[in-house]
C-alpha cells in the first residue's frame, strides 16, 4: 500500500487491515457510496478484499473494480456480475463515466452523454455535470446554447493492468501527441528558417545601403577637394591685383 497521507480513501484503508469477510464487504459498500471518494485501487489491491474472491463476496470484488476502472455501459453490459446497484452507487459511477468520457474528448455533446449516462433531460445533465465539477473531479464550460460541455481537466483514473492491451488506447494517445509535437516542431523550423533568411537579407539590404552612402560621402569629399584650390587661387590673385592698383595710385599721387 502507497502512502496516501489524509486523503478520502484513507480511513477505508485502515478499516481493510482487520475487516475480513461481511466486514470487508461493508467496507467496499460504503466506499464506493462515499460523496469524496474517487479513486478505489489501493483498497482493491488489499489482501483483505483479493480474499473476498472465489467465495460468495466475489460479486464485492469485480464491484470494486468497477469503480476503479470501468463505467456505467461496462455494467450494464454484464449486470449479473455485480451486485444490484443502490441509489448513491448508480450516481457515483455515472460521474466516474464522465471522468472517462472527459478524458477522451475534450468537446462533449450533451445528447451523446446524456444517452449513456441514461440521463432523461437537459437540467438532470447539467446538474451531474455540476456535480462532479463541485467534487474537483473535471473543470469546464456548459454552453447551454450549443449544448456542449467544454472540457478543460478531467481526473486521472487507473487502468486495469489485468486486461489484455489495457494500454493500447494510452500508447495511441501518447502516438498522437508525439506526431502533434514532431508536426509543430517542423512547423516551428520552417518559421525559424524563413525568419533567418528574412534577416539576413535585411542585413544585406543595410549593408548595401551603408555601402551606397559612403560611397556617396567619399564622392561628395573627392569633389569639395577638387574644388577648394581652384576657388582659393581665384580669391588670391584679386587681392594681389586690387594691391597693385592702390599702388600705383598712390605713387602717382606722390609724384603729382
Amino acid at each position: 500500500m502507497s502512502e496516501l497521507g489524509n486523503t478520502p480513501l484513507q480511513p477505508f484503508l485502515l478499516l481493510c487491515q482487520t475487516a475480513q469477510g461481511e466486514t470487508a464487504v461493508e467496507v467496499i459498500k460504503q466506499c464506493v457510496e462515499a460523496p469524496n471518494v474517487f479513486i478505489f485501487v489501493e483498497l482493491l489491491q488489499m489482501p483483505n478484499i483479493q480474499a473476498l474472491n472465489a467465495t460468495p463476496h466475489e460479486k464485492y470484488v469485480k464491484l470494486l473494480r468497477l469503480f476503479s476502472f470501468g463505467t456505467l455501459p461496462d455494467y450494464r453490459a454484464a449486470p449479473a456480475l455485480f451486485p444490484e446497484l443502490t441509489e448513491r452507487m448508480l450516481s457515483k459511477l455515472k460521474l466516474l463515466t464522465l471522468v472517462s468520457l472527459a478524458s477522451e474528448s475534450k468537446r462533449l455533446e450533451y445528447s451523446s452523454v446524456m444517452e449513456l449516462l441514461e440521463i432523461g433531460n437537459m437540467r438532470a445533465l447539467e446538474d451531474t455535470v455540476i456535480e462532479a465539477i463541485y467534487a474537483g473531479i473535471i473543470r469546464g464550460k456548459l454552453d447551454q446554447e450549443k449544448q456542449v460541455f467544454e472540457v478543460i481537466f478531467s481526473m486521472g483514473r487507473d487502468i486495469d493492468m489485468d486486461v489484455t492491451n489495457a494500454l493500447d488506447p494510452l500508447i495511441d494517445k501518447l502516438d498522437k501527441w508525439c506526431d502533434n509535437c514532431q508536426t509543430i516542431l517542423s512547423s516551428l523550423d520552417k518559421q525559424a528558417t524563413a525568419a533567418n533568411q528574412c534577416k539576413e537579407k535585411h542585413n544585406e539590404q543595410k549593408k548595401a545601403l551603408e555601402n551606397e552612402i559612403e560611397s556617396i560621402r567619399s564622392t561628395l569629399k573627392v569633389a569639395e577637394m577638387e574644388e577648394a584650390p581652384v576657388g582659393h587661387i581665384a580669391t588670391h590673385t584679386t587681392i594681389q591685383s586690387g594691391k597693385g592698383l592702390r599702388g600705383k595710385a598712390a605713387i602717382g599721387g606722390k609724384n603729382y
